[in-house]
């Protein structure tokens, strides 16, 4: 007959079952690299008005959100609905005379949501990059600027907020769902 120490066969059990709990925390975790230049679906939300009159100055930061996940590996990496941010580059509000307002966007950084994170050293935020987002608002012509030219304003600048924009991860960044 085994002697299993004071704790006896209940306690070996025991340890055992405890060993196996800690173990399998780290059973399911995964680390996947999201790659320089991987597509990423962003939209304003519908909520804001993304314009040359509400955004008058450069610098000035706007929400976005993530249309579609972020998959790789069969995985969710970043869920839809995920908030990041865009940045005003260049902007000209509609001006006297029927000139037009015009707006520059570039989108910044999206923040992680779900079950994976960034890995450490990583930063807080996934870093995008892209096309500028860019319109322009409507001239008044040529006939009433001449007869006018004091009175009438040009149409602002704004992006439509029901485009879905396509995207790029600026840089490779390592994701963890190891906690």
């Amino acid at each position: 007959m085994r002697n299993y120490s004071k704790f006896g066969f209940a306690g070996f059990i025991t340890a055992a079952f405890i060993g196996l709990l800690l173990m399998a925390g780290t059973v399911g975790a995964s680390t996947i690299q999201l790659t320089k230049d991987m597509p990423v679906q962003i939209k304003f939300p519908a909520d804001i008005t993304v314009s040359s009159g509400e955004f008058g100055e450069e610098g000035m930061e706007i929400p976005i959100i993530l249309h579609q996940p972020i998959i790789k590996n069969g995985q969710v990496i970043v869920e839809a609905g995920a908030k990041g941010t865009a940045r005003v580059v260049e902007v000209t509000p509609a001006g006297r005379g029927g000139k037009p307002g015009k707006i520059t966007v570039e989108v910044v950084e999206l923040m992680p949501k779900g079950e994976f994170v960034l890995d450490r050293g990583e930063g807080d935020f996934i870093p995008l990059t892209g096309d500028q987002i860019k319109a322009e608002g409507k001239g008044k012509g040529i006939f009433p600027w001449l007869f006018l030219k004091f009175v009438l304003k040009g149409g602002q600048a704004e992006i439509d907020t029901d485009e879905i924009y396509e995207v790029k991860i600026a840089k490779s960044i390592m994701t963890t769902n190891e906690f």
